[in-house]
């Protein structure tokens, strides 16, 4: 057991054990298999219901569809974002076992599991010191974004994980100096890239090296590190032309259908109106920064952002430029898309960036981190306790955010952050769980397949058209008067159905409920037909 334990084959196992432990202890087991739950259920339901309709009406990939009728003057739901190779393969996998999040959730665990042992193998050939190589990915995996997000329907934490295992490549291409192994990471941060544009800040980290190499800057002690080939040039270029070019597509794609629902450009702090900046500033303050890291790595973090500064000298030059440059991508994507961050806990996992971009030039300027694992037992235990700590915390943060509407919480920040997390758990029970179970009722009730709803208690996009499996209307259309009702009664809306507990919407909508034709949970549903004009 002690030989396996000290191999390299040994090892990897070990990790790999860990990383199912500590999902394990973040109650990945109970996750798996839940649908529609926690946080940003309105973005969860968008990519599902994307990968539904791809499901559903023939897999026609550069034809993304949702539920909602957003599109084509309210004809169709056709609406383009992000690259959809996610939401597509995961419809091409359901072709086999239908459509269950189960496979969805498990896809996207499997490769947070191999993005982090691809982290562990590139620390282990840096450092040759299995205690750094353990901890830092470990650590890495303490981020409640990152754990919440890793099993989950986003594309945020894929795109992430591709972006790690692009870097073990970069590395083996460093080593060996072979252009399949140069050709598989730029795929993949292509593909990271096309997932989730804002993945790529150690993608540009390595054009900036390029570019200044050409101006004869070395990047390693007496030698340069890319060969400046026509391999690696024209890596370099298709890159960001394949995926300039799927967001000029997007964009044209949602011009023809007339729709502007999906973000295909940035979203400064300049665009939010002073009332908006001032509650981004508080709602980050008060309850996201929680959501990204414990405070002892924040202050980990920013101990080791401001230490750099003083041991660049130290450090080869490589880990130098990590150290600059890295950690001011991360201030410039912060810029461009301040606007989402107030209310999108999900939009911090490209700042994961900075874990290794610190961390790892940080450590490379003391020369006791060597082959001979000469890293100080005091510091072992105290970084042994940190894990500890954070894993507990993100423990408690995970099931916080998915289960515990009760409790204290008390590790999860200020009062504001608990309430918050409280309140989506609170919020899923009353809202969303009343939509389990929904299908044999509907059809029952005379519901069918093909018939548009209008929920407008439902203020996302997408979450309850996506979990009745109906196209229709939400809450995040405009119901002012009566003509709006009308307008989409004559586009096919068939049925209404309203949470019993919304006197406001049901007041508005007081003109067409004079036909109920039942009752789910708290679901009031009404048969809109007899108002349809002839």
């Amino acid at each position: 057991m002690k030989k396996l334990a000290q191999s390299q084959k040994g090892k990897k196992l070990i990790f790999i054990l860990l990383l199912l432990l500590t999902g394990y202890f973040f109650g990945y087991y109970k996750l798996i298999g839940e649908g529609l739950i926690g946080d940003h259920i309105w973005r969860q339901a968008d990519g599902l219901s994307i990968a539904q309709n791809f499901y559903q009406h023939g897999m026609r990939f550069f034809e993304p569809e949702i539920h909602n009728q957003v599109a084509d003057h309210g004809f169709s739901g056709k609406s383009a974002g992000e690259f959809p190779l996610w939401y597509y393969l995961q419809a091409v996998v359901w072709k086999l076992t239908g459509p269950t999040p189960f496979t969805f959730r498990l896809f996207s665990l499997i490769l947070t599991f191999i993005g982090l042992f691809a982290f562990y193998r590139v620390l282990q050939q840096i450092f040759k010191n299995d205690w750094v190589a353990f901890i830092l990915p470990l650590l890495l995996f303490t981020s409640p974004v990152y754990a919440i997000y890793g099993i989950s329907f986003l594309t945020d934490v894929p795109a992430f994980s591709l972006s790690l295992i692009a870097w073990y490549y970069i590395y083996l291409y460093f080593t060996k100096r072979t252009q399949k192994r140069l050709w598989t990471a730029m795929i993949l941060f292509g593909l990271a890239g096309l997932l989730k544009i804002s993945s790529l800040i150690g993608f540009v980290f390595l054009l900036l090296v390029f570019v200044l190499e050409l101006f004869g800057f070395k990047s390693l002690k007496n030698k340069f590190l890319f060969a400046k080939s026509q391999s690696e040039w024209l890596a370099f270029i298709i890159i960001p032309v394949v995926i300039a070019s799927w967001y000029f597509y997007a964009r044209w794609f949602n011009h023809v259908h007339q729709v502007n629902y999906f973000l295909t450009g940035i979203w400064t702090y300049f665009d939010l109106n002073p009332a908006e900046q001032k509650d981004y500033l508080g709602n980050i303050r008060d309850v996201m920064l929680y959501a990204f890291y414990s405070k002892s790595v924040l202050f980990l973090l920013l101990f080791g952002w401001i230490a750099n500064f003083f041991l660049l000298g130290k450090m080869p030059r490589f880990a130098m430029l990590a150290a600059l440059i890295v950690p001011v991508g991360v201030i410039l994507y912060v810029i461009l898309w301040s606007g989402a961050f107030r209310n999108h806990d999900y939009y911090f996992i490209p700042l994961l960036h900075l874990m290794p971009g610190i961390f790892i030039p940080f450590l490379l300027s003391f020369k006791r981190i060597d082959k001979q694992d000469n890293f100080l037992r005091p510091l072992k235990v105290l970084t042994l306790v940190l894990l500890g700590y954070n894993m507990f915390y993100c423990g408690s943060f995970v099931y916080m955010r998915h289960y515990g509407h009760r409790g204290e919480f008390i590790m999860a920040g200020p009062s504001e952050s608990v309430f918050a997390n409280k309140y989506i758990v609170k919020n899923h029970e009353t809202h969303w769980k009343p939509f389990k179970a929904i299908d044999g009722f509907l059809t029952k009730a005379g519901v069918q397949p093909e018939h548009k709803v209008i929920c407008p208690t439902d203020i996302t996009i997408n979450a309850s058209l996506y979990l009745m499996n109906r196209n229709g209307w939400t809450g995040f259309q405009s119901w002012d008067n009566d003509s709006a009702i009308q307008q989409k009664i004559d586009l096919g809306a068939f049925w209404l159905i309203v949470h019993e507990e919304e006197n406001a919407v049901l007041s508005a909508f007081q003109n067409f409920t004079e036909f109920p034709a039942g009752r789910h949970h708290n679901l009031l549903l009404f048969d809109l037909r007899p108002y349809r004009k002839t």
